[in-house]
């Protein structure tokens, strides 16, 4: 059952993926569109200021499955402890043995493993998301000083400036 599910689940986030992919191939399509008939020289800041992003996004989705592979002997692990300490069948065996502390201290270890697990990968994410954002913001920088520069020399007029903005952003 449970493989069922996450083979759905996980068909479901695949085409969910796909479509964000679509979606956002549009988006740079008409916006590089946009800004070839306004300022074609733009049109390779956009393109190159979407390379990081995509870059370390790529590296965070690899990241998140290596994380996810590396905990699952632990996740299974927990279930099955967690199994035994919850569970009406093995609970008598539990009590007669004396099990119920070296369980839960099991139970707690995997715990914290899979935990400390997924607070390196967010720290890991967090850290890449702020790279990402530092180099969007040089680039968009670049591209709102040529377009400032281009509005003082009288290369371009104001409302095409801003509507090239408006793309870069």
């Amino acid at each position: 059952e449970r493989a069922e599910n996450g083979g759905t689940v996980s068909a479901q986030n695949m085409l969910s993926a796909l479509v964000s992919l679509l979606a956002s191939s549009v988006g740079l399509f008409g916006i590089s569109a946009a800004l070839l008939v306004l300022e074609p020289i733009l049109v390779p800041v956009v393109l190159v200021a979407a390379v990081p992003l995509l870059v370390l996004e790529l590296r965070t989705a690899n990241d998140r499955w290596k994380t996810v592979v590396a905990t699952i002997p632990a996740s299974r692990n927990l279930r099955y402890v967690q199994s035994l300490l919850i569970g009406q069948q093995p609970a008598k065996e539990i009590r007669v043995f004396g099990l119920g502390p070296t369980l839960r201290a099991k139970w707690e270890a995997l715990y914290d493993e899979i935990n400390e697990q997924a607070l390196q990968l967010t720290g890991r994410t967090a850290q890449r998301t702020l790279i990402g954002i530092g180099a969007n913001a040089v680039l968009a920088s670049v591209a709102f000083g040529y377009l400032l520069w281009a509005v003082a020399r009288g290369r371009m007029d104001v409302p095409s400036a801003t509507a090239a903005a408006y793309g870069v952003s």
